[in-house]
């Protein structure tokens, strides 16, 4: 039985399995975490428990455009705190993520998007009057948290109707005994810091710039373990990261989709690890990638569903499946550069 030390032990399982299993696991989700996101998620646990009325204080998360900031705080949200039923039927909603949109018209119209994170759409409002119904769903959803994202759009807005919003954000801090949380661009800390009523009630937490270093080498070292394939590729070495970085622009969505599309094409062409030069390979090999991609979401679809249930709902699954792996070795590619001949650096298709 081969062993995979360089994954962590429930992947080092998965990497024993079949291909369509293991592109499948490529394609779930998957956290990961590193220092600036373990503190930025402690202090949010943190704020989540402090329940005492009148105690509530906001927290304000700022950095820049790309750094994954929506993916953490999103995560804490529906992952971390996920809405629930009880067993008495009890709808349970502990965070409450609110995505803001880049324009409004008024103030009635930030009280509709935060209806709408909280599942209460239009036709259910009845006669309440939208500030009212928040109030008394988030008590009979036991909303602890709102979380909102993309602050920055507020200064978007004319200057006193900005003022009116970020006052609407002082009122529910104020009037719930909720905690508000709100992310965006760093821009919106330099307007808060001139206005002492935000100041003085929100926590700041700036999140810094990805760089080649301890921090960036666990995050994506800690992709790597998650990742099923049969050899090491060595991201948290410093040149390899500094691949990353440049191929991504430091964009967390970018980098995480590189490093994916990287996995699946390694495990699809049976070449087991990620070389700096597969982390361009939806521009070098676009086609064989999207089979790859394609092959995983099938799979994952049938995994996902189970089997049998799966076929049922989907029955050209099975035909797909069936279809991609005919495919699959008349698209192999000749990608012996890995194996360290410098004679093949070039990829060429049999």
């Amino acid at each position: 039985m081969a062993t995979f030390d360089h994954l962590d032990a429930e992947t080092a399982e998965l990497a024993e399995r079949s291909v369509d299993e293991r592109l499948a696991s490529i394609v779930s989700y998957r956290f990961c975490n590193y220092p600036a996101a373990d503190l930025l998620l402690d202090k949010l646990e943190v704020l989540f428990y402090n329940v005492a009325p009148g105690q509530q204080r906001g927290m304000a998360i700022f950095g820049p455009s790309g750094l994954g900031k929506s993916w953490l705080v999103k995560h804490f949200a529906v992952h971390t705190h996920p809405l629930f039923r009880t067993q008495q039927g009890v709808v349970v909603h502990p965070v409450v993520f609110v995505p803001l949109p880049p324009h409004f018209k008024d103030i009635r119209d930030l009280e509709e998007v935060v209806l709408n994170a909280m599942g209460a759409y239009r036709h259910g409002w009845g006669d309440d009057s939208p500030r009212a119904l928040i109030q008394r769903l988030a008590k009979d959803m036991h909303v602890r948290m709102f979380i909102f994202d993309d602050i920055q759009h507020f200064l978007l807005q004319k200057r006193d109707f900005r003022r009116k919003l970020f006052d609407w954000l002082k009122y529910l801090l104020n009037e719930s005994d909720i905690t508000v949380v709100i992310a965006g661009l760093a821009e919106v800390a330099e307007y808060m810091d001139k206005e002492d009523q935000l100041r003085t009630r929100f926590e700041t937490l700036m999140l810094p710039s990805w760089k080649v270093g301890p921090a960036f080498a666990q995050f994506v070292g800690n992709f790597e373990r998650t990742f099923p394939l049969h050899r090491s590729s060595n991201l948290a070495d410093q040149k390899m990261q500094r691949a990353i970085l440049t191929t991504s622009r430091g964009i967390t969505r970018v980098l995480v989709q590189q490093l994916m599309d990287a996995s699946l094409f390694a495990i699809d062409q049976g070449l087991e690890r990620i070389d700096d030069r597969l982390l361009n390979v939806s521009s070098t090999h676009p086609k064989v990638l999207l089979r790859a991609r394609k092959r995983a979401l099938v799979a994952y679809r049938k995994h996902t569903l189970g089997g049998t249930q799966a076929l049922l709902l989907f029955p050209e699954l099975e035909r797909e499946l069936l279809t991609l792996d005919d495919d699959s070795l008349s698209s192999q590619l000749n990608l012996n550069f890995l194996e360290g001949r410098d004679d093949a650096a070039q990829l060429s298709i049999h």
